[in-house]
């Protein structure tokens, strides 16, 4: 798609195909992303916690994988205005998404579970075969230092060892429904 189609489809299509569009630029690329509870509903948007994985570059960058906590104001179907649909920027960080919680993870997050029962416990699962059990809530915020430099990797709650099957078909092994 050339800038000129990408301009239409931003202007024209988008306010007709969707009801609310936003975006949010990461500095990493993410592999995972899972929904997490709604947390707050107003009358013309409701809140709700996302969970997203960042896979960087630990090696040249200095930067470790992390489990990012965000928050997310969605807009009701039918408030928001075609013209605020449609000008969108796709630069820039969205306002109505806001960072709530780093986690330094121990290797890159491929999936991620929440609990219906406890929506502040995560299970995380990266390319080793354990399984990683967070309380978000007990978990503390992990972001760079006044000397630029990350803390140490965060600590889970539990780790659950004893998946034999390769790391790379390995299944997620922890049933997380209702």
């Amino acid at each position: 798609m050339d800038d000129a189609q990408f301009r239409i489809w931003k202007t024209q299509l988008v306010p007709l195909i969707y009801d609310w569009f936003s975006n949010h630029n990461l500095a990493w690329p993410t592999q995972a992303c899972r929904w997490g509870p709604k947390l707050e509903s107003h009358t013309y948007k409701d809140r709700y916690r996302i969970y997203l994985s960042e896979q960087t570059d630990a090696k040249a960058h200095k930067e470790p994988p992390k489990l990012l906590v965000v928050d997310a104001d969605l807009c009701k179907p039918r408030v928001a205005s075609t013209e605020v649909v449609a000008t969108w920027t796709d630069f820039s960080k969205c306002p109505y998404v806001r960072d709530v919680k780093t986690v330094i993870h121990p290797g890159e997050v491929n999936k991620i579970r929440e609990l219906p029962q406890h929506p502040e416990v995560l299970i995380t699962h990266t390319d080793a075969p354990e399984l990683y059990v967070w309380n978000i809530d007990k978990q503390p915020n992990r972001i760079r230092g006044p000397d630029k430099k990350w803390p140490g990797a965060s600590v889970a709650e539990a780790v659950l060892t004893g998946h034999v099957t390769p790391a790379n078909e390995s299944l997620f092994a922890l049933a997380t429904s209702q």
